[in-house]
């Protein structure tokens, strides 16, 4: 669960990095792969992780 809440903030970060420049901007994993991993897991999803998720789509 804490690997999943520091890839959490680390991808807030970038996208966050990312509004200021100006084109699209490409992301090898993002937000949703979070989600992804910790059901894979079997882990809980935060109901921060789950709206951040749905706010990156």
């Amino acid at each position: 669960m804490a690997y999943a809440e520091r890839m959490l903030e680390r991808d807030l970060r970038a996208y966050s990095a990312a509004q200021v420049l100006s084109g699209p901007t490409i992301f090898a994993r993002g937000i949703p792969d979070i989600l992804g991993y910790l059901i894979l897991c079997s882990l809980p999803v935060p109901p921060h992780v789950a709206t951040a998720a749905r706010d990156a789509c």
